[in-house]
Formats: C-alpha cells, sequence, structure tokens
C-alpha cells in the first residue's frame, strides 16, 4: 500500500475553554492577534465575534507549525485551527500525531503568554483521518462472490448492457447513538480513476497511525 495523499488529519479536543480564563480577562484580540503571529496564519478573525458562518468558531487557516526534525532539518506542516466554547479543532494534511502536538503547544504557550490556567484534563478527544492511497491488490478479491452481484447490474441495464460494474467500497458503521460525533470507516475506488490504478479514497475516526495499520490489514486478507 501507498499513500497518495493525506486529505484531512483532524484532531479534536473537548474541555470547557472558559475554565483557563476563570477571572474573566479580556484578551480576545491580543490572543487572534498572538495566534494570527506565531503561527502565521493567512486568514484569521477580525475580532472575537467574526466567527466562521458554517461552523460557528473563531476559524483560523494557512497556519504554519514546526512539527518536528526531518533529515536534519525542520519540518513545518500547514494547519488551520477552529475555536469553540468547548473545544479546539486542528486540520493538517500530514497526520493527527502532528495535530496533538500542535494543540498541546498551542495551550501551554497560551497559558503561559496570558497567565492563564491549562485545563484540568481533555474531556475527550476525537479523530478524522481521511487520505487517498494506492492499494497493492484490487479491493474485489475481498469477496470474489460479489463480483457476479456486479455483473448482474450490467446484464439487469437492458438499455445498455455493454456498462461494467465493479465491487468498489466497505464501510464500518458506529451504532446509531454515536453517529452524530464518529463518522463511519469508509473503503472505496476514487472516482474518475482508471480501476487498473487501484486508486482508494479512505475515511476514518482514528489517529493517522491506526487508519493505516487497518488498511494494511484489510490488504493482507485481499488474496488473489
Amino acid at each position: 500500500m501507498k499513500i497518495l495523499k493525506v486529505t484531512v488529519a483532524r484532531t479534536i479536543w473537548l474541555f470547557p475553554v472558559a475554565e483557563m480564563n476563570p477571572q474573566g480577562k479580556a484578551i480576545e484580540t491580543e490572543l487572534i492577534d498572538w495566534l494570527k503571529k506565531t503561527y502565521q496564519f493567512a486568514k484569521y478573525p477580525v475580532s472575537a465575534f467574526d466567527l466562521d458562518p458554517e461552523t460557528k468558531a473563531l476559524a483560523f487557516t494557512g497556519g504554519k507549525f514546526l512539527a518536528g526534525r526531518e533529515s536534519g532539518k525542520e519540518r513545518y506542516i500547514a494547519l488551520g485551527l477552529a475555536l469553540y466554547k468547548d473545544g479546539l479543532v486542528v486540520n493538517t494534511e500530514s497526520s493527527t500525531s502532528d495535530g496533538e502536538k500542535f494543540l498541546a503547544e498551542v495551550l501551554d504557550s497560551v497559558a503561559k503568554e496570558f497567565n492563564l490556567i491549562l485545563p484540568e484534563k481533555i474531556q475527550k478527544k476525537l479523530y478524522l483521518n481521511e487520505m487517498d492511497v494506492r492499494l497493492d491488490r484490487s479491493i474485489s478479491l475481498l469477496n470474489p462472490k460479489l463480483n457476479s452481484i456486479a455483473h448482474r447490474f450490467s446484464e439487469l441495464r437492458i438499455e445498455d448492457p455493454n456498462t461494467g460494474f465493479t465491487f468498489s467500497g466497505i464501510s464500518f458503521h458506529v451504532e446509531p447513538e454515536k453517529q452524530a460525533v464518529l463518522s463511519p470507516f469508509l473503503l472505496e475506488r476514487k472516482l474518475n480513476t482508471d480501476w487498473s490504478e487501484n486508486r482508494y479514497y479512505t475515511r476514518a475516526p482514528l489517529h493517522t497511525d491506526a487508519h493505516i495499520k487497518i488498511l494494511e490489514e484489510i490488504e493482507s486478507i485481499l488474496i488473489p
């Protein structure tokens, strides 16, 4: 398997943000300016009331974060940050591990810069990882019997019987009461790509590393 692109690696930390500022200091303008300058965000709120119309969060995009060193050189990643009353969300195109590094750093730095209190605990951590990958084998090998069903689609389309169908994906969903916060696992052929390329889109409510691991486990059972 080869990872072609990490489309989104989202890390969500939920906790009561207001408890970091129990004295109610008026720091909103200074905080926005500090975040903008420290992480070089290209787009940022103009005030504490400038909420994103869709998410209702203070949204920062086009930022830059030093995530570590690679081959002796500093490794910077692009990121976006959303501030909610009940937590923080960071989006990267690298990994959820990088997202967690950023959130840990930004909370610690903000607390020190503005003399705030670090949260006693992060009440919940959630993840969403989306990638484009190339598998070494076709997903149709997961259950060859499903290919006969795919052939039936072609046979039953009397108006255009030469259109080919193939088994193209799998999904796993959580129980209904948790579906609002946990996305399903998806592995499906990438649209508008030739089947022979074995390109797939995949999404999982997992750490990036765990997502890769489950894909490798799936690929191991694709026996030709």
